[in-house]
């Protein structure tokens, strides 16, 4: 396993558990890892460590393996709008409802990833 997909896999793990551990309503811990995760993965497709979550997805939306598959398109651009649109964890506190639905995003896209990172050879990546 990659350190990439290691990673991913600890920050999801990391997720889940925040998640079923919320005491107080306040899923932003949830959300957040959920994110990381997504975050961790990407620069196997973007050859950038360092890119922040929108760059990164931007850079992702842009690599032609990604773009002929429409699923994952539309994926990475519901994560992008709601990271750079919605989230404002300092302002409204995320519920549990949308934890469990970037949650379950971010591991849509981590699946659709994965699949395609193992699918292609290395070389074009």
């Amino acid at each position: 396993m990659s350190q990439y997909a290691q990673h991913a896999h600890q920050e999801l793990l990391a997720a889940i558990n925040a998640f079923s551990q919320e005491q107080s309503d306040n899923y932003t811990t949830t959300i957040n890892h959920a994110m990381n995760a997504v975050q961790s993965f990407l620069p196997l497709l973007t050859n950038h460590d360092t890119a922040e979550l929108p760059e990164q997805i931007t850079l992702c939306l842009q690599h032609p393996l990604v773009e002929a598959h429409t699923a994952l398109t539309n994926l990475l651009s519901n994560l992008h709008i709601y990271y750079t649109q919605l989230y404002h964890p300092h302002d409204k506190i995320p519920q549990s409802k949308e934890a469990l639905l970037i949650l379950s995003l971010c591991n849509d896209i981590l699946s659709q990833c994965i699949r395609l990172v193992e699918e292609t050879p290395s070389q074009s990546m």
